[in-house]
């Protein structure tokens, strides 16, 4: 800036009137964004935005304005690190000049190492906390880490039709292996090239910590308010630093033997082999409209490339059959009982070079549908396992085993991931109650028609009045209950208590009809015990529902215990009076024979 002299950022105030000159370590910089001017609509502007720093208390932020051409070459000049207060820097292309310090450096450099001032976000916590525990809603933390490895920077093209760049920084300490920082900025994709893995240590201040759905777990986005400080002066960065060292040591003495299968899948998945062939395919479906595509295809010498998300359900890697031969040259298809190329178009004739290559049979899944038989060959197959034909041939039963169960159990343990955060368990619980209000009113009404042919039943037959009593007042329970969940006012404390008074109505019920059975055979208390049934496994929390579940069916079994038991005796007693009835008749026979015998011989 042009200057009569120079000033430092805690020397600015508002009555600073006059032209002056600030020197300061750039710590961020966004890239140059064009905005639509508010004089003339039909022009836009360009803004650089960066951050100062000139002392380890005080910094500022700084928003170069002109136009497109002189704000990227403002945009040029400098880069971060090169060499709290409430203003905020404007400068203008017609006033105000921004230019590398051409002073004494050293005192700024030291700056760069110093953690910026605390701002709103918490401490750093430890990455497996971030990782296990993702939230559905992004949040903004801090993150102290080591690099593991720094991806390639790539190019991709958005739905707007911008190209961005994008480069992915996998972060480790000790308590995660891995973790994810997406870069989109090319100033911070710049200053990642510099960062040496396994030795470099990052505060990465202010990142937006959001959950990636693909990759079903938590990732760290880098923002306009993010601000990386490499090697900070913290003590916790100096135990990261001697982790980092030991890691790397341990990690150059098991490369001099052989690397796992595991360090040599993150290798190709983190060098973005993979990312560079699939960021270009724009297109991606399900495996339900793949099927549809596919039973729609007329020409199939055409090649059809899309991205299918899903997950591996079947991977043969047991079995015998996992390799091929195929020609070295024109890589042809040659059968086991033939031991050279029959291509006569072949290059190398017969007799030719051949080699062995995977060839599996995959079966993947989704939310939707399932494929099976899936044609997996050569390197394609050697990138999804991380190993080559001749490293698997090597492997005992066991080590293939362990590389199958690491696939098919880790994508199987995606599927049936729980809400691990306590609000989306909230939400979910909210969600279920409201969605089986409208089934409790039905199954209210179901219980009150019963009741009331219960009661219909008890009249007819004309039995005790204790019965109709107990009888027609579970029946009026049962009409209350289903009055009270048709007001509105009833909150959602009431609609948790709902089902479970019924539960409570059910199960008295149930007694009520085994206690007062007058006949032999099947009482109503089956059909109480069924519709108990079904509020236990439908509208009941599962958590409640096993434990009622087991109760209903407890109950269940006693009510048919005592109505065995009541039959048993009622038959023993019928059984007694007969037979005491029949020695009645019996002696009454006898004595009628005596009597007749001796009035004969009287005569």
């Amino acid at each position: 800036m042009h200057a009569a002299g120079s000033t430092t950022i805690s020397g600015l105030a508002p009555s600073l009137s006059a032209a002056c000159s600030l020197a300061g370590l750039v710590i961020a910089k966004q890239d140059p964004r064009a905005v639509t001017s508010k004089r003339d609509p039909l022009t836009q502007v360009s803004v650089l935005a960066f951050t100062l720093r000139d002392s380890v208390d005080d910094t500022i932020n700084v928003a170069s304005w002109g136009s497109q051409r002189h704000v990227a070459v403002q945009a040029g000049l400098f880069h971060v690190g090169d060499t709290s207060t409430p203003f905020h820097l404007k400068l203008n292309e017609s006033s105000s000049v921004v230019s590398l310090f051409t002073g004494d450096a050293r005192p700024f450099r030291d700056l760069w190492s110093v953690p910026p001032p605390p701002l709103s976000t918490p401490p750093p916590p430890p990455l497996s906390e971030l990782s296990a525990s993702p939230s559905v809603q992004p949040v903004t933390r801090s993150i102290l880490a080591l690099v593991r490895r720094v991806g390639k920077p790539r190019d991709v093209n958005t739905r707007q039709g911008r190209q961005l760049q994008n480069c992915e920084v996998r972060l480790t300490d000790p308590s995660c292996n891995s973790f994810g920082l997406q870069l989109w900025d090319a100033e911070l994709i710049r200053l990642a090239q510099q960062w040496t893995p396994w030795e470099t240590v990052l505060l990465v201040t202010d990142c937006r910590i959001k959950y990636d759905a693909y990759r079903q777990t938590a990732v760290a986005v880098a923002g306009s308010q993010t601000v990386v400080t490499p090697e900070p002066r913290l003590r916790a960065a100096q135990a990261l630093a001697q982790f980092g060292r030991r890691c790397r040591a341990e990690r150059s003495a098991a490369e001099l033997n052989s690397a796992g299968d595991e360090d040599i899948n993150r290798e190709i998945l983190e060098t973005g082999w993979i990312d560079n062939h699939v960021s270009s395919v724009r297109d991606s479906c399900s495996i339900l409209e793949l099927e549809k595509r596919l039973q729609q295809l007329e020409d199939v010498t055409v090649s059809h490339v899309v991205i299918v998300p899903a997950f591996v359900t079947w991977l043969p890697l047991e079995s015998d059959r996992y390799k091929i031969t195929r020609c070295g040259r024109c890589s042809r298809y040659v059968p086991e009982t033939e031991g050279q190329c029959r291509n006569p178009d072949c290059v190398a004739g017969a007799g030719g070079q051949l080699q062995q290559v995977f060839s599996l049979r995959v079966g993947i899944a989704d939310h939707q549908a399932g494929m099976e038989k899936l044609l997996l060959e050569g390197r394609h197959a050697e990138t999804a396992l991380g190993t080559t034909l001749s490293r698997f041939e090597a492997m005992t039963e066991a080590e293939r085993l362990d590389l199958k169960h690491s696939w098919l159990m880790e994508h199987a343990r995606l599927l049936l991931r729980t809400f691990g955060d306590p609000e989306v368990e909230h939400l979910y619980r909210q969600f279920h109650e409201t969605a089986r209000r409208s089934d409790v009113q039905y199954l209210l009404a179901c219980a009150l028609v019963c009741g009331a042919l219960s009661l219909g039943h008890e009249v007819d037959t004309g039995h005790r009045l204790a019965h109709l009593i107990t009888v027609g007042t579970l029946t009026a329970l049962h009409a209350l209950l289903l009055a009270v969940t048709s007001l509105r006012w009833l909150g959602s404390i009431g609609w948790r208590l709902v089902p479970f008074a019924a539960w409570v109505l059910f199960a008295a019920t149930i007694g009520a009809h085994v206690r007062l059975a007058h006949r032999s055979g099947p009482t109503d208390g089956l059909e109480w015990y069924l519709l108990l049934v079904v509020l236990v496994c439908v509208c009941l929390p599962v958590t409640a529902g096993c434990v009622l579940l087991l109760g209903a069916t407890a109950l269940g079994t006693t009510a048919y215990l005592f109505t065995d038991l009541r039959q048993r005796r009622t038959y023993l007693e019928t059984r007694k009076v007969i037979e005491v009835k029949t020695s009645i008749e019996e002696q009454s026979r006898t004595r009628v024979r005596k009597s007749l015998c001796g009035d004969s011989l009287k005569s």
